[in-house]
């Protein structure tokens, strides 16, 4: 036990003589190389910065050229990576879409819901319809065995239900204006159009599923869609150019 209590502290030391030599003396190649990179690459600034509240953290790229340059690349990958998710988002948020809140119940009768962009026609006859649903969402579970779903078209005016079903709250049909459709499927008043389907099919593709059901029943009513475009909520409107025709 002395022998090893013996070699923690010899090493300890070390290592805040180590330390203390390398704040005291100038900047080595690598460590210059380290503060270059950071211009370009905003995850390592943060892991240098975290490194000054928690030495261990510098070991061993901050006192080693390969490990150096190992970390910067490493961390390059990971910044490209990032960004890259961040701009394959973006553009596609360029696509508008309406916004849907798909609903059903599980097998003792509560209700689930969420909200859905992806929403689309798949085939006319029979007559198909998908949406695509995050393979890990907590309502996963519940559309797999549901036989049957609902999709809510939603009203421009009804922006604080696609919020409401985006969240994680534990009731998220609070306030919302229900009633039951064919199945018991919740059905959401004031809705631009409502589509009741059987649940059919589902197809696994990356972190998402596909959500397919045969329509068994729809009906439609006037009024203004509720618009996504760009990360933001917006209205529907004429196109100028063709109203002055």
């Amino acid at each position: 036990m002395q022998r090893t209590f013996d070699r923690y502290w010899r090493g300890y030391a070390q290592w805040v003589v180590s330390w203390t030599d390398v704040l005291l003396a100038p900047p080595q190649p690598h460590v210059l190389r380290l503060f270059e990179a950071v211009q370009e690459i905003p995850g390592l600034a943060e892991t240098i910065v975290n490194g000054f509240d928690d030495p261990r953290i510098f070991y061993p790229w901050w006192f080693d050229p390969v490990e150096a340059d190992r970390v910067i690349a490493a961390k390059r990958e990971q910044e490209t990576e990032r960004l890259d998710a961040r701009g394959l988002r973006r553009a596609i948020g360029q696509f508008a879409t309406g916004v849907t809140v798909v609903t059903t119940r599980d097998e003792d009768g509560r209700r689930a819901g969420v909200t859905a962009n992806s929403f689309t026609s798949l085939s006319l006859n029979p007559p198909l319809v998908l949406w695509c649903l995050d393979r890990d969402a907590l309502s996963m579970p519940v559309f797999r065995a549901a036989s049957h779903f609902a999709v809510n078209v939603l009203s421009a005016g009804q922006h604080y239900l696609s919020r409401q079903f985006a969240t994680r709250a534990d009731d998220k049909f609070a306030d919302a204006d229900c009633e039951s459709g064919p199945g018991d499927v919740p059905l959401l008043r004031g809705a631009l159009a409502r589509f009741v389907c059987r649940n059919t099919r589902h197809v696994e593709a990356g972190d998402h599923v596909f959500v397919i059901g045969e329509v068994e029943r729809f009906e439609s009513f006037p009024g203004e869609p509720l618009v996504f475009h760009s990360g933001a909520y917006r209205v529907a409107t004429r196109h100028p150019e063709l109203d002055a025709r």
